[in-house]
């Protein structure tokens, strides 16, 4: 004779902490899956705060600071984009690569490589 359990099993499990460091529309956002994806995470706000120094410094006298900050963000940008996991890192990346593409052609038309 077999025994069947009728006891409901949960839809979606969702790993919540209440400690965590960002706000909860954008841990959801950034962690559309549900899961935590600390390290895709990481880089992925890196590489969006990368590019945005490196558009900040394209003031006379900052271009190799901003080619060399946008050079590291795009590097970073194309090894983020091979193993992030969300459509919401995807999109931080894209924007953040951006700014890195910027940074590096404006830079680069002003001389500031070497």
């Amino acid at each position: 004779m077999v025994h069947v359990t009728t006891e409901p099993q949960p839809r979606h499990q969702t790993h919540y902490r209440p400690h965590s460091r960002l706000a909860d529309p954008l841990h959801r956002w950034v962690n559309g899956d549900g899961e935590r994806h600390p390290l895709e995470n990481t880089l992925a706000f890196l590489t969006l705060a990368l590019g945005a120094v490196s558009v900040v410094c394209l003031l006379p006298g900052a271009w190799q600071v901003s080619f060399w900050t946008a050079f590291a963000g795009a590097m970073m940008a194309a090894w983020d984009e091979f193993i992030s996991k969300t459509s919401g890192e995807r999109w931080l990346i894209l924007v953040g690569f951006a700014l890195c593409v910027i940074g590096i052609a404006v830079s680069s038309a002003n001389g500031g490589v070497f």
